[in-house]
């Protein structure tokens, strides 16, 4: 091997043995290569990336993606934060997750903004991408869901979503 093609080779494998070590564990979903049961439910709800936590800065929006499959077809997508739906016109009157901490809205076909708390996909379809565009106004930490149902009602597992406000550095 010539040095020139050792010392690429050298400098290669050491970004990415840097570029792994500033990952954090448990901000990242590995698969479990060594487990005998399914990791994938039916229907199936991940965010892209499949991140357990996302840190914003209160009053600054970030917008995640989200994406769905089914091997039926999908009837709606739930969006609910702590375990609750968000407030909206469908949840009036029951208990919705409180306006005021948390602003999440979903980013509709044309660009514009909803707040909803369920997205009911284009007939026939088997895949959704839905992105998310949250604002957190409060500081703390919530749990954002999303889980898709298909046409013969089963539900998937709840993806979530950590995300934290925190306070702007100054």
């Amino acid at each position: 091997m010539q040095p020139r093609t050792n010392f690429m080779l050298r400098l290669l494998l050491g970004l990415a043995v840097l570029t792994l070590g500033c990952q954090s564990v448990l901000d990242v979903e590995l698969p479990d290569f060594f487990s005998s049961t399914p990791q994938v439910s039916w229907p199936h709800s991940t965010f892209v990336p499949p991140t357990k936590r996302t840190q914003i800065v209160k009053g600054q929006a970030v917008e995640l993606e989200t994406y769905h499959l089914s091997p039926d077809k999908l009837t709606r997508i739930e969006i609910a934060v702590n375990g609750q739906p968000l407030r909206s016109e469908e949840t009036a009157g029951l208990a919705a997750f409180p306006a005021g901490r948390l602003n999440v809205q979903v980013r509709g076909d044309d660009g514009g903004l909803i707040q909803t708390a369920q997205v009911t996909p284009v007939l026939s379809a088997t895949k959704q991408t839905v992105s998310l565009v949250v604002v957190g106004t409060t500081l703390g930490s919530y749990d954002l869901s999303v889980v898709a149902f298909d046409g013969v009602g089963q539900a998937g597992e709840a993806a979530v979503q950590r995300i934290e406000v925190v306070e702007p550095s100054r």
